[in-house]
């Protein structure tokens, strides 16, 4: 049996019990197909975040979601909402590159950073040594790794490329992490990598 939406959303909006919570960390450290589905929500949360996203949109989307305790609202309904929210967002989401205006950004509507290793999903059996592409003009480079449910476990700023994580950082064997990198410029500006995730086994 799978996690239901219900659960991966409250676990990602940390409204579970103590009990629940241990639970689901529980069966997603065994379970791929829900791991796989929660590095996706939470990989789009995190894209739409940051997205102007219209009032009107918001609006359609709460007026659903709080319909959660009464009977005659299913879950699907529920769901709606949140597709509603994906769907107002992905006009910003194909047409917004995500960084600010600057004059070390190019027309292009793509990131050049791009993230090389570990590969997306790739399973790792140590503290993984973090590698990503150059982006000209930027001056450092901010890693973040948050674990599945979106809490930060590092952040730090590099000049480089690569970064091998301290065995300090502790990694917890078959849970899924998700990592990015923001190019910083001297003008202040920034521009940030897709997510990527990867699961941590033991030896």
């Amino acid at each position: 049996m799978h996690l239901t939406d219900y659960e991966i959303a409250s676990y990602l909006d940390h409204t579970l019990s103590s009990a629940a919570r241990g639970r689901v960390e529980k069966h997603l450290a065994a379970c791929s197909d829900c791991s796989r589905t929660l590095a996706v929500s939470f990989k789009t949360l995190h894209r739409t975040n940051s997205l102007p996203i219209p009032e009107k949109t918001l609006k359609r989307a709460e007026n659903i979601i709080e319909q959660r305790t009464s009977p005659f609202f299913s879950l699907p309904l529920r769901l709606a909402a949140t597709i509603l929210l994906f769907v107002g967002a992905g006009i910003w989401l194909v047409s917004t590159w995500p960084g600010e205006s600057s004059q070390y950004r190019t027309s292009d509507q793509s990131s050049p950073l791009r993230l090389l290793s570990p590969g997306d999903n790739e399973m790792v059996t140590s503290p993984p040594r973090l590698r990503w592409s150059a982006v000209e003009g930027a001056t450092y480079y901010q890693i973040t790794v948050y674990k599945n449910d979106g809490t930060v476990i590092f952040r730090e700023r590099v000049p480089g490329v690569e970064l091998s994580l301290s065995p300090s950082v502790v990694f917890e064997a078959g849970n899924l992490y998700l990592w990015n990198i923001q190019a910083l410029f001297p003008d202040g500006s920034s521009v940030s990598s897709e997510l990527h995730t990867f699961k941590y086994a033991s030896r």
